[in-house]
């Protein structure tokens, strides 16, 4: 997950092809490439823009984040506000992977947009 402009991210530019998951269930699990071939036929790449509680980010997102009693809740807090403070200055800034828990439930109503990503 990214916070902008995932489609032009060179470290995740291979999953406009095929889901790295699809990829190696095919290669690995099944030993035939048809199941990465037929899910790049048949799927349409898309950016999902959603809200998510800061309790279901995984902690490991910022492992160099000091974890303390809020459980890095006030470092992610932090982030979230430089983050648009750079954006709406046009300073330049990094643009973290996010990862969420395995557990994360997202429902609908936290969908904000979804949107084809352009070939």
């Amino acid at each position: 997950m990214f916070g902008d402009d995932p489609e032009n991210d060179r470290n995740i530019s291979n999953i406009k092809r095929c889901p790295e998951i699809v990829s190696h269930v095919g290669q690995e699990l099944l030993r035939d490439s048809k199941l990465e071939d037929e899910w790049i036929k048949r799927s349409t790449p898309s950016v999902i823009t959603l809200k998510v509680k800061i309790d279901e980010i995984d902690p490991t997102t910022f492992p160099w984040a000091v974890v303390d009693d809020t459980g890095g809740r006030s470092y992610l807090l932090l982030k979230a506000f430089e983050r648009l403070l750079f954006l709406n200055t046009n300073y330049p800034s990094d643009n973290p992977m996010i990862y969420l828990k395995e557990t994360a439930n997202i429902s609908a109503e936290c969908i904000f947009d979804i949107r084809k990503i352009r070939e």
